[in-house]
């Protein structure tokens, strides 16, 4: 897409400001997947960055891996197509 790449994780946005680069239809499912990719962002941070309080094991629950699971793999299948 001839866009450098920002030094954090969450590329949605920046994506998003370049959607006149994509087809019209990858640009609508990613504004549709925007939500779901902050989502799975503010896990990461919850995870990564020390919270005493939150133990992954104790407090994440098999839907919630389920969802994260389901969440990337349509972000990998439409960058694949990008």
């Amino acid at each position: 897409m001839g866009i450098s790449p920002p030094k954090w994780y969450d590329v949605i946005d920046i994506i998003l400001e370049n959607k006149e680069k994509l087809t019209e239809k990858i640009a609508n499912e990613l504004l549709k997947l925007r939500k779901d990719l902050k989502w799975l962002r503010t896990q990461r941070e919850v995870e990564f960055y020390d919270n005493i309080d939150f133990i992954s094991t104790r407090d994440y629950t098999l839907k919630d891996a389920n969802k994260a699971i389901s969440i990337a793999k349509k972000f990998l299948e439409i960058s694949e197509r990008i």
